[in-house]
């Protein structure tokens, strides 16, 4: 996890695979990920994992409505 200060620090980050460039860290960082397909955020109910935080948020909602389907009362 990056440090709240460097994740603001400035600069010119330039990604390794690709050549797009970032003024802040913590985007250039996420980008990198993206492209070795490190998958960092893992799902706590299936063993699927995620290269952003935004991805797993998103795939967490199938989970919120199969419990939401789940908790339905049988007539």
């Amino acid at each position: 996890r990056v440090a709240s200060n460097q994740s603001r620090k400035r600069g010119n980050f330039k990604c390794r695979y690709c050549g797009r460039t970032f003024v802040y860290m913590t985007p250039f960082i996420a980008h990198e990920y993206a492209h070795a397909n490190e998958k960092r955020f893992l799902c706590s109910f299936c063993p699927q994992g995620f290269v952003t935080r935004q991805l797993l948020t998103v795939h967490l909602r199938v989970h919120k409505d199969e419990i939401l389907a789940n908790d339905d009362p049988v007539p």
